[in-house]
């Protein structure tokens, strides 16, 4: 099997076990460069317009739509998919859990960059005349199916709970560990029948 450089990831088999080698140190470096230099730029637009408003650059607002920190959202929302569908794919009896949460980050990115849940503000606020605290009444629709995927993911979490892993304590399917290097995670595919 060809494998990829050492600095990107390499897939490799171990006692007939698909093992993705993933340099996380790396990857965490970049992530977090990415997030505090679109945080920096975000505050350096703010103190701009605080002094002169025509200096107002929402590209870079941390707080607009349409903007590099959107975008920067989005992204992360599917990376979070993408590791899930991995999850996914190893996964032998807890598939359509790590489906699911994959399609619900899925859901997020889409929602983060189209806004749907701003299309539901109206309708909302037209027929209950939310104000107030709810002034933003696409929390009440969220919440609830919040409440829902929290319902109905129970078995999964418990049959879990055993497992701490990385920053994620559901991870049944891929168990992490690090190399005697440290620079290095490693991903194993369990097989869990």
């Amino acid at each position: 099997m060809n494998e990829l450089p050492p600095q990107f990831a390499r897939i490799i088999k171990e006692s007939g076990t698909l093992v993705i080698d993933l340099p996380v140190q790396r990857i965490r470096l970049v992530l977090w460069s990415i997030s505090l230099g679109i945080i920096a730029l975000g505050i350096f637009q703010e103190l701009l317009v605080h002094l002169d408003a025509s200096w107002a650059m929402p590209m870079i607002d941390l707080d607009s739509e349409n903007s590099l920190p959107e975008w920067w959202s989005v992204t992360q929302f599917l990376l979070a998919a993408t590791i899930l569908v991995v999850c996914g794919i190893a996964e032998v009896r807890w598939k359509a859990y790590w489906f699911g949460l994959a399609a619900i980050f899925l859901f997020l990115s889409v929602d983060e960059s189209i806004g749907i849940h701003e299309w539901t503000m109206g309708p909302l606020r037209a027929q209950f005349h939310f104000g107030g605290f709810l002034t933003f009444p696409w929390i009440i629709p969220y919440a609830a199916t919040c409440l829902l995927i929290a319902f109905l993911f129970i078995p999964f979490v418990l049959a879990s709970s055993r497992c701490s892993l990385a920053c994620c304590p559901g991870w049944r399917a891929l168990y992490v560990w690090r190399d005697g290097d440290g620079d290095h995670w490693r991903l194993l595919r369990l097989d869990t029948q």
